[in-house]
């Protein structure tokens, strides 16, 4: 079952939201760097109906949660980075287990792809060699 365009942009936009480009001076790649898309889709395909369904149930409410949260009739994906911060963060702090599940699923999912593609892995490891360097140094 492929993802529908609308389904993709909010993925992308959660995803995004959650891994940003310049996040930190040790990690200047973003989740929108990679293939997210190859990513995605790959992701459905290998899951069961339920869990695809589960998966992309996570990634619309979360993508749609601005309404609910900041009563922005806007996705995450369209807000600035201080209103997807805000946004994520009213969702961390929900009283509901459920949406806090489903902003872990999604951050989970996101940090799957992050750890796993070889442009990002190259950064990191590059990143823990020069700290381990410094420390042996001090």
């Amino acid at each position: 079952m492929k993802l529908l365009p609308i389904e993709r942009r909010w993925m992308h936009g959660v995803l995004d939201a959650m891994f940003p480009r310049n996040a930190s001076p040790e990690l200047p790649l973003g989740v929108m760097d990679l293939d997210v898309d190859a990513f995605l889709d790959d992701m459905i395909t290998s899951q069961t109906l339920i869990g695809a369904m589960g998966l992309r149930a996570c990634f619309a409410f979360v993508a749609c949660s601005p309404v609910l949260t900041m009563r922005e009739p806007r996705t995450l994906g369209a807000l600035a980075a201080d209103g997807r911060e805000e946004a994520l963060g009213k969702l961390y702090k929900s009283r509901f287990y459920l949406v806090r599940q489903f902003v872990m699923l999604a951050k989970a999912t996101g940090a799957m792809l992050y750890c796993t593609a070889p442009q990002s892995r190259s950064v990191m490891v590059s990143a823990a060699a020069s700290k381990e360097q410094g420390h042996e140094h001090a």
